[in-house]
């Protein structure tokens, strides 16, 4: 990866205040976090109806049939 140009900007007390990046960099950092974003959500969605199936079956949830399935969305 090339040298950073990142520049800091302060206060008048020498607190940060903001950082200042390329375009090309920030561009990136989008792309990096919008692709982390979906993973996540994907994570989650997958997390989220592995437990329903053990709710299943335990008995604690009921099954519903594909039909049904596809009328909640």
């Amino acid at each position: 990866m090339p040298k950073l140009n990142i520049n800091y900007l302060s206060d008048a007390k020498g607190n940060t205040t903001a950082v200042l990046l390329p375009i090309q960099v920030w561009k990136q950092f989008i792309g990096d976090y919008n692709k982390l974003s979906q993973y996540a959500r994907m994570k989650n969605s997958l997390s989220d109806a592995f437990r329903e199936v053990q709710e299943i079956e335990q008995g604690k949830r009921k099954a519903i049939t594909f039909r049904e399935f596809m009328n909640e969305l």
